[in-house]
């Protein structure tokens, strides 16, 4: 089982730092197997985040939540990627450590920049467009990104859906798509 014995005898909390891995070495994230309301996030070190799509008031709320989190209670690395896929094609990154997500709450758009026009999977540089996911997919890897979270809306969202499904990228998603509302 993942799960460690602590569970056995009361232990609420245990954290094991960034580098905790399970036995089989995949990463836990989320609630863990056969036990209910116990979670876990081990197995991962670095997280990147990327804003795709139309800029949105709360951009730089959702970067600087995910980031902080992600640093202060799981001691992660998180790695930017400027204007959204565009820049994970590109490899153009920023680090994003306590300095840099400080006082961005009053800056309008987002930190990071934003693109709608730089799909994975319909990609040009120069020449034809064509699927380039499998290079996106590298670049996250030379990185050492175990999870890439995506910000944005419904096209955003669908492209982070492919590069897990057809990549295998470990992606976590937060939508900045308004649900409709029936006249």
């Amino acid at each position: 089982s993942r799960v460690p014995v602590s569970r056995d005898v009361g232990i609420r909390k245990f954290f094991c730092g960034p580098e905790s891995f399970t036995p089989d070495l995949s990463p836990v994230v989320g609630e863990a197997p056969e036990l209910r309301n116990y979670f876990v996030a081990a197995g991962l070190n670095s997280i990147g985040i990327l804003t795709a799509g139309g800029d949105s008031p709360g951009l730089n709320a959702a970067i600087r939540a995910v980031g902080k989190a992600a640093q202060r209670r799981y001691g992660m690395h998180v790695l930017g990627f400027k204007d959204g896929f565009s820049g994970l094609m590109q490899n153009r990154t920023v680090r994003l450590d306590g300095d840099s997500l400080s006082g961005i709450l009053s800056k309008g758009g987002t930190i990071l920049g934003t693109s709608n026009r730089a799909n994975p999977f319909d990609y040009t540089v120069s020449g034809p467009r064509g699927d380039r996911s499998e290079e996106a997919a590298r670049v996250l890897e030379s990185h050492g990104v175990d999870v890439l979270v995506v910000i944005g809306g419904d096209g955003s969202l669908s492209i982070a859906k492919r590069l897990y499904a057809e990549r295998g990228v470990r992606v976590s998603t937060i939508t900045t798509s308004a649900p409709a509302i029936a006249a």
